[in-house]
């Protein structure tokens, strides 16, 4: 993920507010929501909304997009963009309370959650972000990157065991995926697991450049 950090007490209280507001889920597994389905036609529809206009939250909504479609390196390049166009983080906010706001009137919108939740990252929230991320991936359960994400929040909040527990069960539904092989890896090292967390991470050939 981006190095893009939001800022201030005020967006910190707003996301904590926010995720306080979600469904409480138990560690481990995730259990689909009924009639959950997959999000690629929103992400493109997101990009060719906001891909043209250059502002600052479309920018961000960019990158959110790419990242959710698996294109790790253009999400990176955009969250980059952020990072250079944006030093003092002033878009945070706004994307935080429109996403709020949405959040109250449609509490399932993949959007605004997915907003949420990367803020929360970004901000350094991790248990927050891995709430978001764990509620986008009970309503999204055919996207791997957004299993990614959660199992990469729950090991960056120290949460080993159910980053564990996630990874595992993203690599059984996707075992194609190779950033879900190399996080379970990572995970397995964590845990000093060291020859599962190799046999993982060799099934992971082309991810390590995305976390060097």
């Amino acid at each position: 993920m981006s190095g893009w950090r939001a800022g201030g007490t005020a967006l910190r209280l707003l996301l904590v507010v926010t995720v306080l507001t979600l469904p409480v889920v138990a560690g481990g597994a995730v259990r689909p929501a009924e009639g959950a389905k997959s999000s690629p036609e929103l992400w493109e529809v997101v990009l060719k909304e906001h891909g043209p206009r250059g502002d600052l939250e479309s920018l961000f909504w960019v990158a959110v997009a790419h990242a959710n479609l698996g294109r790790i390196e253009e999400s990176r390049q955009a969250f980059q963009r952020l990072d250079t166009a944006d030093p003092q983080r002033t878009a945070a906010v706004a994307i935080a309370e429109k996403s709020r706001a949405r959040l109250v009137k449609e509490p399932h919108d993949l959007q605004a959650l997915n907003g949420v939740a990367f803020l929360a990252y970004a901000e350094g929230n991790y248990a927050e972000a891995a709430t978001g991320f764990r509620e986008v991936v009970r309503l999204d359960p055919q996207n791997p990157w957004a299993r990614s994400y959660l199992g990469f929040s729950l090991g960056k909040a120290g949460r080993i065991d159910e980053a564990v527990r996630v990874l595992e069960e993203g690599v059984r539904l996707f075992p194609d995926n190779e950033i879900l092989h190399f996080l379970l890896g990572l995970a397995y090292y964590q845990k000093g697991a060291i020859v599962r967390a190799l046999i993982e991470m060799a099934k992971a050939p082309r991810a390590v450049r995305y976390f060097r």
